[in-house]
This record gives structure tokens, sequence and C-alpha cells, in this order.
């Protein structure tokens, strides 16, 4: 048997894999100047708002889910 290779799987892997290698390296560069408190304050804001745009986009946000 031939296993079919999931192409969506393997572009998710590897969207994950750019994204956090920007992200520490994007880090690595701004700790030379900003302190790293803010540069992890700053990722964590981004990411927050990225999932907060996600859930509202899918109507998630309705208050059945216990968020809001």
């Amino acid at each position: 048997m031939t296993a079919k290779t999931d192409f969506k799987l393997v572009f998710a892997l590897i969207g994950v894999a750019v994204v956090w290698g920007t992200t520490y390296l994007g880090i690595r560069v701004a700790v030379e100047t900003i302190p790293a408190w803010f540069v992890a304050a700053i990722r964590q804001a981004f990411a927050s708002l990225i999932l907060m745009g996600i859930l509202l986009s899918k109507n998630e946000l309705n208050g059945k889910t216990g968020l809001i």
C-alpha cells in the first residue's frame, strides 16, 4: 500500500516553521535595541490580535463559548 501525501498538512507544518523561525530571528535582532520583556509583550499583543480576528471572523465570540 502507498500512503497518500496530505499536502494541506505539509504546507501547515512549513507555515508554522516559517512563522516560528522568523519570530525567533526577529526577537534576536530586536533584543539588541529593545528590552526583552517589551519584545515579548509586543509578540503576545500581535498574537492576541490575530486570534481575536480569527474568532470574530468565525463568530465564535458570541457569549455561548464563555469567552465574553
